[in-house]
């Protein structure tokens, strides 16, 4: 009995380990819909100062200053909530290796996915 509830419980943390973050539709995988939605609810809890945009200062590090041109395209030094979802798409793309469109947690492990991690978080 007791080998039982141990063998489960090692169980269950392997798969919260294999877990995939931001996976609203519990199906192991995250697809752009879901991946909006989270950049979305983040973009709106970094702009503490609720004027819609974030500067440097709000994205606290999400985004590489080589990246910068990328996520801020206008070169106004802000982030729309518009440009900041086209960045996480953009990333997402980057992270989609197999291009099915949607992301394994392989795929969010690597490089590409790391990155787009970062601003989902």
């Amino acid at each position: 009995m007791l080998r039982s509830l141990v063998l489960a419980g090692a169980l269950g943390l392997a798969a919260r380990a294999f877990a995939v973050p931001f996976d609203a539709d519990k199906d192991g995988t995250v697809d752009l819909a879901e991946a909006r939605a989270a950049g979305g609810a983040v973009f709106d809890k970094l702009d503490v100062d609720r004027d819609g945009a974030l500067d440097a200062k709000e994205l606290k590090g999400r985004v590489a200053k080589k990246a910068w041109t990328s996520i801020d395209p206008d070169n106004d030094m802000t982030v729309s909530k518009d440009e900041y979802l086209a960045y996480v798409e953009s990333q997402f793309k980057q992270a989609d290796a197999d291009n099915e469109g949607a992301l394994d947690n392989k795929e969010l492990r690597a490089k590409g996915g790391r990155e787009l991690t970062k601003l989902l978080k």
